[in-house]
């Protein structure tokens, strides 16, 4: 909210820029948000654009802080068969289960990179977890996590009738966004290791407040090697946080930066 007050003060940014929020469960399936974000934008868009008239829609920008930049991420890239294949030995085809949960595992594991998205910030994103995930703070948290009962059960069904097919993660659970903060998580790191779709373009922004000598250089949570992305257009350092980055001035004042470099790069009018 306060990093949204603050665009809207800027003179310009009402006239070219709208602000969709979007709201996911930190406690849900990590890839269960990302396919929600990709069905909701192209849901809106086609609400409030049914003719597709609008070349604005085209060029949105996504900014995620923290997970939501993990989920943001699942927006840029095609997913062939990559993140499929590092929790499963099996074809998707193969599995046994009924229709309704092989469809919801494609959606979650098969999908592209959406054409309407032009630009990811980050901010503060773990793109290779954190080491918050394996202290007794980061499990007392994924133990609180309680599944909706539909979702228990299929995993249950998946594990019982699927035996020696799933890896370790996904045996002990369908991940959630906690789960994925650990490092050591292969579907975290396929997630990283994905090539960008060409027309999208990524700047970062990281916190790196000071903290006890004993810990990596980083925001508190998320070390800063943790947060570089490779390939970006710009990379912001910024004296906060992993909680306040993107409230910090400094981080509103790139943020407003890269729309207005974003809005002079597009070729229509918007």
């Amino acid at each position: 909210v306060d990093l949204a007050n603050d665009l809207r003060a800027h003179p310009g940014f009402n006239e070219h820029y709208q602000i969709w929020a979007f709201r996911y469960s930190t406690g849900g399936p990590f890839l269960e948000a990302g396919a929600q974000l990709r069905r909701e934008m192209s849901q809106l868009i086609s609400m409030v654009d049914p003719q597709g008239c609008d070349a604005a829609l085209e060029q949105i920008v996504l900014l995620g802080h923290s997970m939501g930049g993990l989920v943001a991420r699942l927006q840029t890239f095609d997913s062939g068969c990559q993140l499929w294949n590092a929790v499963a030995n099996r074809p998707l085809d193969q599995i046994v289960t009924d229709e309704q949960t092989r469809a919801l595992l494609a959606e979650q594991f098969f999908f592209q990179a959406q054409t309407s998205v032009k630009r990811v910030v980050y901010l503060a994103t773990p793109h290779l977890g954190s080491d918050w995930a394996n202290r007794p703070i980061g499990r007392l948290a994924s133990a609180m996590v309680r599944p909706r009962p539909g979702i228990e059960r299929r995993h249950e069904q998946l594990i019982r009738d699927n035996p020696g097919v799933f890896s370790g993660e996904l045996e002990r659970g369908i991940p959630t966004s906690i789960d994925m903060l650990d490092p050591q998580s292969p579907l975290l790191r396929t997630i990283r290791c994905q090539p960008t779709a060409c027309w999208i373009k990524l700047d970062s922004i990281i916190g790196t407040k000071h903290i006890p000598v004993f810990e990596k250089p980083g925001d508190g949570i998320v070390r800063i090697n943790s947060a570089l992305f490779p390939g970006v257009e710009s990379q912001l350092f910024v004296d906060a946080k992993h909680t306040e980055v993107h409230r910090n001035q400094d981080s509103t004042s790139e943020v407003w930066r890269i729309l207005q470099q974003h809005l002079g790069e597009v070729s229509v009018e918007l």
